[in-house]
């Protein structure tokens, strides 16, 4: 072999490590989808007040 003897530990981490990792990201992705469905002219105007105006007035002259 390589010399590298715990190989199956660090193996075996990892994959609990990823399926772990895509577990909670899927959750997330599930949940967000239900919260936009239920209430999603909340979640927009939520989203519309975390921009400031002065950074949309900075990004339009920017882009202009």
């Amino acid at each position: 072999m390589h010399g590298f003897q715990n190989a199956h530990i660090f193996l075996t981490l990892a994959f609990i490590t990823l399926v772990s990792s895509m577990s909670f990201w899927f959750r997330d992705i599930i949940s967000e989808g239900k919260l936009l469905s239920i209430t999603s002219s909340i979640y927009n105007l939520n989203i519309t007040k975390a921009v400031p105006i002065e950074d949309i007035k900075r990004a339009l002259h920017i882009y202009n």
